[in-house]
């Protein structure tokens, strides 16, 4: 298993493709794979992967991946492969807190706290997903 920080990009491609660079097809142990499953928390697709030249870990998500696997924004992310054709994506980090009907704000009184998990989530390199229970 080797753990390597890259960057996700999305492309307007419909098909289920994963285009990566070749240095993190390399990386990864995907130098002569067709197809990998990915995965961000839960969710996984299976998808044909594609070398990419362009120098860097760099992640190319096409628009049916990024939909199935509930991608929430390109960035920076770790990706790594615990076995052969398997790629996960992460950290993923959930954070449930309780909000207020009443409030136009989804976090009530706790929604500059939640802004601010986020900037920090966002440069560590962290996918948060944060939810009320209503949600």
């Amino acid at each position: 298993m080797s753990l390597t920080f890259s960057n996700v990009h999305f492309s307007q491609q419909p098909e289920k493709v994963v285009y990566m660079s070749g240095s993190l097809m390399r990386n990864l142990g995907l130098a002569n794979r067709k197809q990998i499953k990915l995965r961000l928390g839960s969710d996984v697709v299976s998808a044909f992967v594609k070398p990419v030249g362009r120098s860097g870990g760099h992640i190319y998500l096409s628009t049916g991946i990024r939909n199935q696997i509930h991608v929430p924004r390109s960035g920076p992310v770790y990706a790594y492969s615990p076995e052969a054709g398997e790629i996960r994506l992460g950290p993923v980090v959930g954070v449930l807190s309780d909000g207020s009907a009443d409030s136009a704000s989804p976090f009530s009184s706790r929604t500059g706290y939640i802004r601010q998990l986020l900037r920090e989530g966002n440069k560590k390199n962290v996918c948060l997903c944060l939810c009320t229970a209503r949600h």
